[in-house]
Order: C-alpha cells, then structure tokens, then sequence
C-alpha cells in the first residue's frame, strides 16, 4: 500500500498535516468545475489541498 500525500493545513506558518476529518469533506473540486484524476498511487483523489486561516 502506498502512502498517501496529506492535505495541509498553515497556522502562524506551522505546516500541520491533516490524516483525518469529521464530517463532510473540506473540499469538492466539482463544486468548482474541477474534475481530478488520479496520476499516480500516492494521491487517489487527484488533488491535494492547503488549508489556512487568515485574520482580517
């Protein structure tokens, strides 16, 4: 089995690796008239993805 690429996610410019979540997903590149395939066995859903938060 292949390991997969983590989402991220930046806080106070610490990079924290995302392994799991609750609830729905965080992202959905349909929503955006993306359509990912996958390329190779380290990324099955085709994406990777950076969150972070930004004050205002």
């Amino acid at each position: 089995m292949t390991a997969q690429f983590p989402d991220t996610f930046c806080l106070d410019g610490q990079v924290f690796d995302l392994v799991t979540i609750h609830g729905a997903s965080l992202f959905s590149p349909a929503e955006h008239g993306l359509f990912p395939v996958p390329r190779i066995t380290a990324c099955w859903r085709g994406y990777v993805c950076q969150y972070g938060l930004q004050a205002e």
